[in-house]
């Protein structure tokens, strides 16, 4: 079996209005994500947290989280780094 270590993704996230409804996930591991453009929702079981371009958060997987753009007019975007081992990314001010 291969291990697979950090991941990483851009992701786009369309206008709230196009979006589904949210939908919660669960998985093993960590996420981080930076935001590069809008605004982003992070729903962290009941906790909504808003974050902007510049912005970034890292949480463990197996809280229920749902993410989505908080905005109904642009599209925002993220890169985003999946650790399935639990690896952890960390953000610091240079």
């Amino acid at each position: 079996m291969s291990s697979v270590g950090m991941r990483a993704y851009k992701v786009i996230y369309p206008p709230l209005s196009k979006l589904p409804p949210p939908q919660f996930h669960v998985q093993p591991g960590r996420e981080w994500f930076y935001v590069l453009h809008g605004t982003v929702q992070l729903v962290l079981t009941d906790t909504r947290t808003e974050l902007a371009a510049g912005e970034a958060a890292e949480f463990d997987t197996e809280t229920p989280h749902w993410i989505g753009n908080a905005r109904d007019d642009i599209p925002a975007e993220t890169i985003a780094l999946y650790g399935q081992q639990g690896e952890r990314v960390h953000v610091t001010d240079v």
